[in-house]
């Protein structure tokens, strides 16, 4: 059986569906044994029965990680245990996930393939030749010019998103029903979760459930602060986490996604984050959700499909305006984000790029 190892070189492989859907797809479709080398600092969960990949997980301590980062040694490290994991894994091809993980799979490989998540300009990058790394998958052509320029590489573009399902039963609201809202994913202030909390002060008829990873410090800080709304059921806390072949089942009971980056918290000019096409958003259509979200580049697909509202101020009221605008016409949104859906189908987008990588195998 032919072999692929990917690094990916980070802690929250579990939160990262591209890969996740990858291995799904080489592992059943393509017969192909998958080996994951990936982190664990105790702050995600890693469901190991849940992926399909032989997985090969590195403990790291985060106050070792801290005192690393003073003294910039970090990456270092890092690249040191992977290559040791590395070395004891038999693999006919290597993906390395984003800047760190194609540079330790070049130190492992003469060659390699960059599967690209988070952005990060890099001469690294833009100084390695096509026989190095001979292919790129990443989401859409304003990330790839933004990390290689005017460069001609043998680039793939696969959105962040699941495959569609078709048997999947969206929730069908009605005017009079209860509006039930999510906001999906890693629950930081970052990620909007303030602004969301806060639309539930503008619309007392509808509730809304944060589903996700949450710090027990911030889930400490919305308890308090939030007492009253949680108390009656109006803003509901779901801290399980939930496979990724069963998200979007989880996701149909819902009416609206929200989804939002709070840019006084994150770097105004912070490409990586203005240009992100955020895993949750696909999440959303695929479960036949409308979805609110910012209106900033990677989040347009929304606008492109009519598929839900952007909005350039992000606040409770905002979001209650667009809310009342999907509310008036639901019907007409559901289906536009189910066509974005089928759209983005990942089983549609990844075959092109597996056939490369059995290609490689081969030569």
């Amino acid at each position: 059986m032919k072999k692929i190892l990917i690094i990916f070189p980070d802690e929250w492989i579990a939160y990262s569906p591209s890969i996740l859907n990858l291995s799904t797809y080489l592992t059943t479709k393509k017969k192909v044994e998958v080996n994951i080398i990936c982190f664990d600092n105790g702050r995600y969960p890693i469901d190991t029965q849940s992926i399909d990949a032989s997985v090969h997980i590195i403990k790291n301590s985060r106050l070792k990680n801290a005192l690393l980062s003073v003294v910039k040694l970090h990456q270092w490290y890092k690249k040191k245990l992977i290559k040791k994991k590395a070395s004891q894994i038999k693999f006919d091809v290597i993906i390395g996930v984003d800047l760190l993980g194609v540079k330790t799979a070049l130190e492992t490989h003469s060659s390699a393939h960059l599967f690209s998540l988070e952005i990060k300009k890099s001469d690294f990058l833009l100084n390695t030749s096509n026989s190095q790394i001979k292919s790129i998958a990443i989401q859409t052509q304003e990330r790839y010019n933004y990390l290689f320029e005017n460069q001609n590489r043998n680039t793939y573009y696969i959105q962040n998103a699941p495959d569609y399902n078709s048997d999947i039963q969206p929730s069908n609201y009605k005017t009079g029903d209860q509006l039930k809202v999510v906001c999906f994913g890693n629950l930081i202030p970052q990620h909007g979760v303030f602004q969301c909390i806060d639309y539930l002060n503008f619309d007392p008829d509808s509730n809304l459930t944060l589903t996700g990873r949450l710090s027990s410090k911030f889930e400490s800080k919305i308890k308090t602060q939030y007492a009253q709304l949680i108390e009656k059921n109006r803003l509901i806390l779901d801290k399980n986490y939930i496979p990724q072949s069963e998200v979007i089942q989880y996701l149909a009971n819902f009416h609206i996604g929200l989804c939002f980056y709070d840019f006084n918290l994150i770097k105004q000019d912070d490409f990586n984050y203005i240009s992100s096409p955020s895993g949750k958003l696909f999440n959303y259509y695929a479960a036949g959700m409308p979805v609110i979200a910012n209106d900033i580049l990677g989040l347009q697909s929304v606008n492109e499909f009519k598929a839900g509202v952007l909005l350039k101020e992000v606040n409770g009221e905002s979001i209650k305006q667009a809310i009342n605008t999907v509310k008036s016409n639901y019907q007409s949104y559901q289906q536009s984000a189910i066509n974005a859906a089928k759209h983005f189908d990942f089983s549609k987008a990844v075959p092109p790029f597996a056939e490369m990588l059995l290609k490689d195998i081969n030569d």
